[in-house]
């Protein structure tokens, strides 16, 4: 795209006294029950002052009586947009900006009435996600993908499987989002329906009927787009993702759900009753290269794998009183537990282990728990890989269902129930978390002909400019003593933010264009200090929306 659409942007710097308010939620850490085998704590901002943006709950967005319950959610487009699949008393999809205000609106709502199983999973590099249900129909259920791009509310490409099931089906995208692999469970046949797509297109390149002899559970498809893992009938199945075709089996010893793969497709996570299981390829060989046994009357009902395969995050659920779940990391490499924290609620409900998420460079992870009915566990947690202590927890008040974290770690979103998951009622919430401080914000949707405010923390009395590009560098450029520009430096724009005032915070208004035709454009941006040059250590991507 041509620098005009840069040129077209309104900027004019906001008075000094203008402050921008932010809605945050109580915040506490639960104390390490644990000895570490290391400790590492969390690096400073950018700017040693003022103190950057602090971490907290972004937004809450509930049902609004209509009843919905939010049982999936996805990050788009390195976290700036959230996807997710609700049901119950509502069934659609939902699409909302992370730098909206608390409570945001949804940028759009498409209703999918009577759908089942529903699941979201979105491109971090892209504005774009996919999403997969089943609709009744005579003799079973039709298993439908649909995509999303540029934050549209109307679907890029839509497709079926030929196949009717009774139930189960699985989607995953790469992150780029260039492809897409589906699968649905034909029960009755013993098979797994899988289907290989173009993401930007919907054609179907690759179709491959899986023998299984069992139900689909553990689904997931490397970041990198070049393999597929599933598990079905108490095997392990590792897949081209191109083709389909299979480049390792194995009995996988389990049923359950949990089973992840790293970003590059060599390293496998796999959890079982009692036990968690490390695969490794070298190259074209597989082998498990650690089992971590834990005893008791437990299983692991969910893991992942970071994105470079460095990092495994777990949860143990004692199925004894469904009160105790015990969350642990390990080092891939040195095969080192690198926290562990037990968490052991009270009361009647289940307090379950939902879901586990982790960044790409395994630095950080997120967890969802369905909570104790005495409310001595919050359902939403944030870690540091090496700190059993939480960076945060977030006591919200029904179960978390699933949980999902942006690449760079720093945005979470979760979904879940307005009420326990073990108690009548209907109703949702889907949650963003700020999971750590940044020293560059934005605020307000990138509706078309909108005004939206740019925060810059940095020091008093600093000249600053926020950088705008069109595309991002091809890698990031790392300067010595200034930091890492991550935008096109042959596409950038320099606009003036002024002097940062008293308050420690550069403002700028950011007027978008009004044509209609820029709705999908995507901009970037980075904040810059000058005399000495300092790059701001967070930039942010944003998608016009209509």
């Amino acid at each position: 795209m041509s620098l005009t659409l840069i040129t077209t942007f309104a900027i004019c710097a906001l008075a000094a006294a203008a402050q921008h308010e932010l809605t945050r939620h109580s915040v506490v850490a639960a104390p390490p029950h644990v000895e570490l085998f290391e400790h590492v704590e969390p690096g400073p901002a950018t700017f040693t002052a003022p103190i950057a943006s602090p971490a907290g709950v972004r937004w809450i967005v509930d049902d609004n009586a209509s009843g919905w319950v939010g049982t999936t959610v996805g990050l788009a487009h390195f976290g700036s947009e959230v996807y997710s699949e609700v049901h119950s008393n509502a069934q659609a999809m939902l699409a909302y900006s992370s730098y909206d205000a608390d409570p945001p609106s949804a940028l759009w709502s498409v209703p999918a009435p009577g759908t089942l199983n529903r699941e979201v999973c979105a491109a971090e590099e892209t504005s774009r996600a996919v999403v997969i249900h089943e609709t009744p129909v005579p003799g079973g259920r039709r298993v439908d993908m649909l995509c999303h791009a540029d934050a549209s509310a109307s679907a890029a490409w839509q497709w079926s499987f030929a196949t009717i099931i009774q139930s189960g089906s699985r989607v995953a995208i790469s992150s780029d989002g260039t492809r897409v692999v589906g699968a649905a469970s034909d029960d009755a046949h013993g098979n797994v329906e899988l289907a290989t797509l173009d993401g930007v297109t919907g054609v179907a390149t690759a179709t491959r009927s899986l023998a299984v002899g069992g139900p689909l559970r553990g689904f997931d498809l490397s970041s990198d787009g070049s393999t597929l893992l599933a598990t079905a009938g108490a095997r392990l199945f590792v897949l081209d993702a191109a083709t389909l075709l299979t480049r390792f089996e194995t009995p996988a010893g389990t049923f359950l759900d949990a089973a992840a793969i790293s970003g590059d497709g060599h390293v496998i996570a796999l959890g079982g009753y009692n036990w968690m299981r490390v695969y490794e390829q070298v190259g074209s060989a597989w082998t498990a290269t650690y089992s971590r046994y834990l005893a008791g009357s437990n299983y692991v009902s969910a893991l992942d794998v970071s994105g470079d395969g460095s990092t495994v995050a777990y949860g143990f659920t004692f199925y004894d009183q469904f009160l105790a779940v015990r969350i642990e990391a390990l080092d891939v490499s040195s095969k080192l537990l690198t926290m562990s924290e037990s968490l052991v609620g009270s009361g009647t409900y289940q307090n379950m282990l939902s879901d586990v998420a982790l960044s790409a460079d395994g630095s950080h992870f997120a967890v969802g728990v369905w909570g104790d009915a005495a409310n001595t566990v919050d359902e939403l947690r944030v870690y540091a890989r090496s700190n059993s202590t939480p960076l945060m927890t977030i006591d919200l008040p029904g179960s978390v269902f699933d949980v999902a974290i942006s690449g760079d770690g720093r945005r979470v979103a979760a979904a879940g129930k307005a009420v326990h998951a073990n108690a009548l009622g209907n109703g949702g919430r889907i949650a963003l978390v700020d999971a750590l401080p940044a020293d560059l914000e934005l605020f307000g949707v990138p509706h078309i002909g909108a005004s939206l405010s740019v925060e810059f923390h940095a020091p008093v009395g600093r000249e600053c400019v926020l950088l705008t590009s069109t595309e991002l560098a091809r890698a990031p450029i790392a300067i010595n003593g200034v930091g890492t520009l991550h935008l096109d430096r042959d596409d950038i724009q320099a606009y003036s933010m002024g002097m940062v005032p008293s308050t420690g915070v550069a403002q700028l208004s950011l007027g978008l264009p009004s044509a209609p035709a820029f709705a999908g454009t995507t901009l970037y941006m980075q904040a810059r200090l000058l005399g000495p040059a300092q790059l701001s250590s967070r930039w942010l991507a944003l998608t016009l929306v209509p």
